[in-house]
């Protein structure tokens, strides 16, 4: 038997967590190490990442370990290489943005997405039936609810033979492990009363933890 113990920064960095120990407690009685690593692992996808640490030989709790937040790190300055540009860690917002790309690019929506929505929206009929993507919108303002919420992406589904979208969705992106937000899943409820919502992860093997520039001028004849 291994007693996880679960620290409060745990539980306020991470929703599934949250519920976790609403549902179970703060004190965990897993099978293993093991078996406590694999519930880091799988709350960790659900929102910021957790790890488990070891409780220390003087530690006087009957803890066999701690669940605690586990952030990225990133570091703004440029990190030794051996390439001659100059390397990067790759920030939060910049996975974020990598999401929300692979959705809806500067050309509109990606195919990848149009092909899950087809198959996922009882809105979408059949090929009379199209859709497009306007990123960054504003919320229409006959909303009877006051959210904070600014969605990443609107979806709109248009027919040939009206010219009124059929129906909108309003979308938010998460790249990875990133969490969403408690305020932000009240205020994507509050919109659902009475528009589409729609959560999308977008999952990309192996993200890039660096990246590195090469900058030249062009001179002038």
């Amino acid at each position: 038997m291994y007693r996880l113990a679960i620290k409060e920064s745990a539980r306020e960095a991470n929703d599934a967590v949250a519920d976790l120990v609403a549902d179970r407690g703060d004190v965990l009685d897993c099978e293993s190490e093991g078996a406590a690593q694999a519930l880091a692992e799988r709350v960790s996808a659900a929102g910021e990442r957790v790890r488990v640490q070891a409780a220390a030989p003087q530690d006087s709790s009957d803890a066999d370990g701690y669940l605690i937040r586990h952030p990225r790190r990133y570091v703004s300055d440029p990190k030794p290489s051996d390439t001659t540009g100059l390397t990067f860690d790759v920030g939060a917002n910049q996975y974020g943005a990598l999401g929300e790309a692979l959705v809806c690019g500067t050309s509109g929506l990606a195919r990848g997405i149009k092909h899950v929505l087809r198959n996922e929206l009882d809105d979408v009929i059949d090929e009379r039936h199209y859709l497009y993507g306007i990123p960054d919108p504003y919320i229409t303002d006959d909303l009877d609810a006051d959210v904070s919420w600014s969605p990443d992406l609107l979806v709109l589904v248009g027919s040939e033979y009206q010219d009124n979208p059929v129906a909108m969705y309003y979308c938010e992106i998460k790249t990875g492990d990133a969490s969403f937000q408690r305020t932000q899943a009240d205020d994507m409820q509050a919109v659902a009363r009475e528009y589409g919502v729609l959560k999308i992860r977008v999952i990309v093997e192996a993200l890039p933890d660096e990246y590195t520039l090469e900058v030249s001028e062009v001179q002038a004849d």
